[in-house]
C-alpha cells in the first residue's frame, strides 16, 4: 500500500501504522511524518483480533485487543492510471459538463456551475494544445512522479494553459474521485489562478523610461495647477 505523505508531499510506503482511537496513524517510510485516515471497521468480522501493528512488528502484549477485525482502507490510494482501463484521458465521461466537467442536471439545458448552455458548447474550444496533449500523455504513464507533474503545469503556466490542465486533473478526478494526485493538481491549480496576477509578476519587464515619462507627465501638470492657483491670487488680491 502507498499513500501520499502530507509532509514531503509523496509517495510513499508506511514504516509503520497504528491506531489511535477513530484514526489510523501511518508514519512515512521517507521524512518519518504522521498521516491520519478515518478508521473503518469491517461489518462482517464479529470476531475478535489483535491491534493492527507494524508491518514485521509484532503487536504489543499490553495493548488492548478490538471488538472486530479493522479493515483498512487506505484513504490516499492512488488508483491504477486511466489508461490501464482502455479510457481516453481527454474525454468527459458522461454525466458531466462538458467545459467544466461539473456533475450535469438530469434536467435543464445549462450548467449549473459554469453557466454553459450545451448546446452552444463548441468541443474545438476547450481542446489542449498538441504541446500539453503530449505532455499529459506522457505523465499517466509515470502518475506518481510528482516533479512531472509540476513540470507539466510550469509549462502549461508558461503558455497560458493553466485553465486547460485543471481540466484535465478535473476529467480525471471525474473518473477517480479519490485520486490523491489528481486533487493536488487541482488544487495546486486553483492556488495559482487565484494567487497570480500579471500586475505583480516577477517575470513581467519594467519599462523604466515609460514610468519616468509618466511621472514627468504628472509633476508637471502639479506644478502648471499650483502656479495658475497663486497667479489666479495674486489678480484677486489686486
Amino acid at each position: 500500500m502507498k499513500y501520499l505523505c502530507e509532509r514531503c508531499d509523496r509517495l510513499a510506503e508506511p514504516r509503520g501504522f497504528r491506531r489511535d482511537g477513530g484514526m489510523l496513524v501511518m508514519t512515512c517510510a521517507r521524512c518519518g511524518a504522521e498521516t491520519r485516515a478515518t478508521w473503518v471497521e469491517s461489518a462482517a468480522a464479529e470476531s475478535a483480533a489483535e491491534p493492527v501493528a507494524a508491518p514485521g512488528t509484532a503487536a504489543s502484549p499490553s495493548a488492548a485487543p478490538v471488538s472486530s477485525v479493522a479493515r483498512v482502507v487506505p484513504l490516499h490510494a492512488v488508483p491504477p492510471p486511466p489508461s490501464d482501463a482502455g479510457e481516453d484521458p481527454f474525454e468527459v465521461p458522461p454525466g458531466r459538463c462538458p467545459k467544466c466537467v461539473a456533475p450535469r442536471p438530469s434536467s435543464g439545458s445549462s450548467c449549473h456551475q459554469c453557466g454553459l448552455v450545451f448546446a452552444n458548447f463548441v468541443a474545438a474550444e476547450s481542446e489542449p494544445s498538441p504541446e500539453l496533449r503530449a505532455a499529459w500523455t506522457g505523465l499517466i504513464g509515470r502518475w506518481d512522479d510528482m516533479g512531472a507533474h509540476d513540470r507539466t503545469m510550469a509549462a502549461a503556466v508558461a503558455r497560458g494553459e493553466l485553465a486547460a490542465v485543471g481540466r484535465l486533473y478535473r476529467i480525471r478526478l471525474a473518473r477517480q474521485p479519490r485520486d490523491p494526485i489528481a486533487t493536488r493538481g487541482r488544487d495546486e491549480v486553483l492556488r495559482r489562478a487565484t494567487t497570480t496576477s500579471p500586475l505583480l509578476s516577477s517575470n513581467t519587464p519594467v519599462n523604466t523610461e515609460r514610468v519616468k515619462r509618466v511621472l514627468f507627465v504628472v509633476a508637471a501638470m502639479w506644478l502648471a495647477g499650483c502656479v495658475g492657483g497663486l497667479v489666479y491670487w495674486a489678480f484677486l488680491r489686486a
